[in-house]
């Protein structure tokens, strides 16, 4: 029995490599996920703004944007807040109508936090019109997930507990970067960032079997072996003074991970294996209206596209991703009394399944103290899948399930920091 269960345990700590319609969580531990929100300005935004000029979130990802137009020493920080909510909740059926609805058996509420720095210097030379240098530390892409249920005996009037399954796993993989951009033209500025990636993931997943007293806890854990280069160019272009449009690429960047897999019960190392994965590259263009209006209106649209069908996984050369498209879009108003709203939608293609899609709301709003800014914003973000049961039934006795569990994600996001501009 105890073979049976580290087999299944085993099997399904790979099992994102045999993705299915749904997998988002098992991709998400294996391929992470993005993080390309990088200031609370920018969540308001739903992290539109590739055409912004002066935004330091958007010149992450646009570096022709830090362009300044006169001497510039920004200091920005701050922190990033994130809860995802999942219900797991699995089919019920009667004798009279066969399937009736989805109950939930298992929610999980987890909270997850990070931190950024950001600072900018732009100085007059006499060579290189406004040149213009940025660089930061900021969270790049995020493996992070938790997960936990209770198993008990659907076949048991005292809904008898038989035991615990548990999943958590902690990554979040970091990048240093610094950006260089310079006005090459009137009106026309151009940007490049290279950055460095570092960090690790270690995951467990572990069953404890009440009756027996029995446990199985298998941890994995993923190490960098070479430091990761990301590299992005962009272009921004000053139409009039109501009318910016930009564009950038990041290149295609590869992952090399040495993958050990242990059993932490009796501390025996099981495999280590070398694993490359190659992320593809990704085109954006963007534009900034300004409208000549009293509340001094502004809205960004972006659109972004993925090429995942270039994607590769050494260790799984059968996956296969779709291509993506993102668009993003955002209204800024200042009121008054110079205090922001802001409003912001993002819609994005799943890789793995083109039916599914990732949909992003969120508001923002910030203050102005003399030379410091406070920006705040928060953001919801909700998908619904299909997927077959993480741990399955047999592992405790039962008949396992051939069905499929329904499962909810929401997502909220919260970003608070400040920045100071000492030449204001």
């Amino acid at each position: 029995m105890k073979i049976v269960r580290l087999i299944v345990i085993v099997s399904f700590l790979f099992a994102a490599g045999n993705a299915q319609l749904g997998n988002l969580n098992l991709n998400k531990m294996r391929y992470g996920q993005d993080v390309n929100i990088h200031t609370a300005r920018m969540l308001g935004l739903a992290g539109s703004g590739l055409a912004m000029k002066g935004a330091i979130g958007s010149g992450i990802e646009n570096p022709a944007l830090i362009a300044a137009q006169a001497k510039t020493l920004l200091v920005n920080g701050g922190f990033a807040i994130d809860k995802t909510v999942e219900d797991r909740q699995f089919p019920y059926y009667d004798s009279f109508v066969g399937f009736n609805d989805y109950g939930s058996y298992s929610m999980n509420s987890n909270w997850f936090y990070s931190g950024y720095f950001n600072i900018r210097l732009s100085y007059p030379m006499p060579v290189i019109r406004r040149l213009t240098v940025q660089g930061g530390i900021t969270p790049f892409k995020d493996f992070r997930y938790k997960y936990t249920e209770e198993v008990r005996d659907p076949n048991d009037k005292t809904d008898k507990l038989l035991g615990y399954n548990w999943i958590e796993q902690n990554g979040l993989l970091k990048l240093g970067y610094f950006s260089a951009a310079f006005e090459a033209i009137p009106d026309l500025s151009v940007g490049v960032s290279v950055g460095f990636l570092w960090g690790s993931i270690d995951s467990t997943r572990q069953i404890e079997i009440k009756i027996s007293e029995e446990r199985d806890r298998l941890s994995r854990q993923r190490s960098l072996q070479k430091t990761p280069v990301i590299a992005v160019f962009g272009l921004h272009y000053q139409v009039n003074n109501r009318l910016a449009v930009a564009s950038s690429v990041r290149l295609p960047y590869r992952l090399r991970f040495e993958n050990q897999l242990a059993d932490a019960v009796r501390d025996t190392v099981l495999s280590v294996v070398n694993e490359k994965i190659t992320y593809p590259l990704r085109i954006g263009a963007g534009l900034d209206y300004r409208f000549q209006n009293i509340l001094k209106a502004r809205v960004l649209i972006d659109f972004y596209y993925e090429y995942w069908s270039r994607f590769k996984d050494s260790r799984f050369s059968q996956k296969s991703f779709n291509d993506t498209y993102t668009v993003k879009a955002g209204v800024e108003h200042v009121f008054f009394n110079k205090v922001p709203f802001r409003i912001g939608f993002s819609y994005r293609e799943v890789p793995e399944n083109r039916e599914l899609s990732r949909t992003l709301l969120t508001v923002g709003t910030g203050w102005s103290l003399n030379k410091l800014r406070i920006n705040a914003a928060g953001g919801l973000a909700s998908q619904e899948y299909y997927q077959h049961d993480l741990f399955p039934d047999n592992i405790y006795g039962l008949s396992p399930r051939t069905d499929l569990d329904r499962v909810k994600w929401t997502n909220y996001f919260i970003r608070l920091d400040l920045t100071y501009n000492l030449f204001e």
